[in-house]
C-alpha cells in the first residue's frame, strides 16, 4: 500500500510563531512518508524558509494573499500523493493519526474523506459530528441535496461547536454531513472526482468552501467518515484576518454564495 501524503496548508499574515506550532506538531504526530506543501500567501517572515528546516517540506511563495481557496487549489496542483490533506495553518496535533486514517480510508469503500474530533484550546468543541437536520423533526440526515433545492432553505446544520468536549458523546466514528477544513484527509480519487475548490468564494480566510467541497464530495456518491477517536487542536486564531478592512462583508458574501449554489 503507498501511504504517501501530501498535506496542504496555506498560510498568511507574518504569523511564523502560529504555522511553526502547526508544523513542530505534525512533524512529531505523522508517520513518513508524507509531504509538506506550505501555501505562502504573501508572508515575509521565516516562513518562507520553512522547507530549509524540514525533511519533505515545500514552500510555494506566492508573493501576495490569494486566498484560502485559490492556495489550497495551488497546493493542489502540486500534489501527486494518493491521499490529500488539507490542514489550516492554526491547528496542533496531539496524537498520531495517519495510519488510522488511511486505514478507514482503504477499508470502506465507499468513504472518500475523514475528519477528526476538532477542539479549541479551551477543551471546547471547535467541530464534531456534524449532521444536517430541519426544526422541529425527530431525525438528521448526511445527505441534503436528497432535497430539492428550494427545500434546503429549511435546513440547519449543526457542529456541536463550543460545547463541552466529551469522550462518551464524541469519541465514536460515524458517517457524517461534513468535516472541517481545520483538517481532513480524501483520497486522491476524490479529488480527481471532485476537483478543485470553487475559486468563487471572496473571503481571503476561507470560510463556507469547506463545506461547498464536502457537499461536491457528497454529491460525487462518496462518503464522509467522522473519526472522534483523533483529536487536534484548533486555535482559530485569525486575527489578522478579524482586523482586515471588509472581512465581516466577505465572510457575508461567502455565506450568500453557498446559498444561491446549494440553497442552505
Amino acid at each position: 500500500m503507498n501511504n504517501q501524503v501530501d498535506i496542504i496548508t496555506v498560510t498568511y499574515g507574518n504569523m511564523f510563531p502560529v504555522i511553526k506550532r502547526t508544523v513542530e506538531s505534525l512533524y512529531k504526530f505523522t508517520e513518513q512518508p508524507f509531504c509538506l506543501i506550505i501555501v505562502n500567501n504573501g508572508s515575509t517572515d521565516d516562513t518562507t524558509t520553512l522547507s530549509e528546516r524540514y525533511v519533505n517540506c515545500k514552500v510555494i511563495n506566492t508573493g501576495e494573499n490569494l486566498g484560502m481557496v485559490k492556495g489550497f487549489n495551488i497546493g493542489l496542483r502540486t500534489s501527486t500523493a494518493p491521499f490529500i490533506a488539507r490542514m489550516d495553518h492554526d491547528v496542533e496535533f496531539v496524537m498520531p493519526w495517519k495510519q488510522r486514517f488511511i486505514k478507514l480510508l482503504e477499508t470502506r469503500k465507499k468513504v472518500g474523506m475523514v475528519g477528526p474530533r476538532v477542539i479549541f484550546p479551551n477543551e471546547k468543541i471547535y467541530s464534531a459530528l456534524c449532521k444536517f437536520y430541519i426544526a422541529h423533526l425527530p431525525f438528521s440526515f448526511n445527505n441534503p441535496l436528497i432535497f430539492p433545492k428550494f427545500l434546503r432553505h429549511f435546513i440547519s446544520s449543526k457542529t456541536h461547536m463550543k460545547e463541552e468536549d466529551n469522550d462518551a458523546r464524541f469519541r465514536v466514528v460515524k458517517k457524517v454531513s461534513h468535516v472541517t477544513g481545520s483538517f481532513f484527509l480524501m483520497k486522491r480519487e476524490v479529488f480527481e472526482k471532485v476537483g478543485f475548490a470553487d475559486e468563487q468564494y471572496p473571503a481571503k480566510n476561507g470560510v463556507y468552501e469547506d463545506l461547498d467541497y464536502t457537499l461536491r464530495v457528497i454529491q460525487t456518491g462518496y462518503k464522509i467518515l467522522y473519526d472522534g477517536t483523533v483529536k487536534i487542536v484548533h486555535y482559530s486564531g485569525g486575527e489578522l484576518f478579524k482586523k482586515r478592512e471588509g472581512s465581516e462583508i466577505e465572510i457575508q458574501q461567502n455565506q450568500q454564495r453557498l446559498k444561491n449554489k446549494w440553497g442552505l
